[in-house]
């Protein structure tokens, strides 16, 4: 909470107090030692200095204070007690990208174009095809899912039933189902005869009977998620209104948008996703707030390199993990890839979505806005 960031932030300017006077002292006794060296008969040849920047490591830590207004009553609290600014503290960590992307977004230029490329992990999100699922034995817990979710965004009411509707009309297109299996499909096709012909003889007109064949198509199992990633990109899902910012921080990037996977991904990867899609996945089970505290923990130390250790660690849930567990995966392989290329006014983006498995690689969908 505020309260505790804050004492963060007091904790962590001590302690680069402590280590700038430490190395400010070294730095004192390595000039002293220095200048002995070369003083007397026995002393060395001088070294050349380097050019000096004029500014010893302390002089670096008080700039820290040299921006700060001290006529200004916002930087004291009641009483009198120097308030630090969190933007004026910088605390390292978390290491590596940004969540969630899975590398650093990539950046050249081709010509005049400017080419950015970014790559997100989508198993790091919320599944939105949980919510119509297929399964009733779930149908309860996967709204409850839904609801945890919206309700960690911060949407009312009105918006969440406004987005149950939608998500029915898609429903009446697909349901979700959690195991994938390929789809099956008969076809009646049609063969009409050939134009009538006469005989040479007789002039007799020969007529050929119009034939139907059934034809069975199979689609792989793959296909189910280039569906949903169709209908939740279509008109039937208002994405403007989920990419509303969420009120206490006027983000417009910071929005429920950013945390929902609709490219039908089946589940989320417990090693990378946030607090919240962790509650919503554990709500299958119960327990979804104290089970994503002790995954949160854990993973810290070391990723969960199985789900049986997820349950064997926190064994005191194994019952609700278990219940849990089809809509868990402890490593990603939903992948989307974003291209977007801007020269001057004119902008183009690109996002493919792939499903890597070991060596391979499959296209689930792209979209391309101009």
């Amino acid at each position: 909470d505020k309260g505790e960031y804050q004492q963060l932030l007091e904790e962590w300017t001590e302690v680069k107090a402590l280590q700038a006077l430490e190395k400010f002292e070294q730095e004192q006794l390595d000039e002293i030692r220095a200048e002995a060296e070369h003083v007397g008969p026995f002393a060395r040849k001088p070294k050349e200095k380097k050019p000096s920047t004029g500014k010893s490591s302390l002089d670096n830590f008080m700039n820290f204070f040299e921006n700060i207004n001290y006529s200004d009553p916002n930087y004291f609290d009641e009483s009198g007690e120097l308030f630090l600014d969190p933007n004026m503290v910088v605390i390292p960590g978390p290491y590596g990208p940004e969540w969630p992307y899975v590398i650093e977004p990539i950046e050249f230029e081709i010509g005049q174009a400017k080419v950015t490329i970014t790559i997100e992990d989508e198993n790091a999100k919320m599944p939105l095809t949980w919510a119509i699922t297929a399964d009733k034995n779930v149908g309860r817990l996967a709204t409850d899912s839904l609801r945890t979710f919206c309700e960690w965004m911060q949407m009312d009411s009105f918006q969440m039933d406004d987005l149950y509707a939608q998500l029915e009309d898609i429903a009446e297109h697909k349901k979700f189902t959690i195991v994938l299996k390929p789809i099956t499909s008969k076809q009646t096709v049609t063969v009409k005869p050939p134009p009538a012909s006469k005989t040479s003889s007789r002039s007799r007109v020969i007529r050929r009977p119009t034939t139907s064949t059934i034809v069975r198509q199979t689609r792989p199992a793959i296909a189910h998620t280039a569906d949903f990633a169709r209908l939740l990109h279509s008109s039937m899902l208002d994405l403007e209104k989920l990419a509303k910012p969420i009120s206490a921080t006027g983000d417009r990037h910071e929005s429920a948008l950013k945390y929902l996977a609709l490219w039908g991904s089946q589940r989320i990867n417990i090693n990378t996703a946030p607090r919240h899609v962790l509650e919503a996945a554990f709500t299958f089970g119960g327990y979804p707030t104290q089970i994503a505290d002790e995954v949160i923990r854990r993973r810290k130390e070391k990723p969960f390199k199985t789900i049986d250790d997820l349950s064997s660690e926190i064994y005191g849930y194994s019952d609700a993990i278990r219940k849990a567990t089809p809509y868990l995966t402890i490593r990603s392989a939903f992948f989307s890839i974003k291209v977007t290329v801007s020269c001057g006014s004119a902008k183009t983006t690109s996002v493919a979505t792939i499903v890597k498995s070991e060596k391979e690689i499959q296209r689930i969908a792209m979209i391309t806005e101009r």
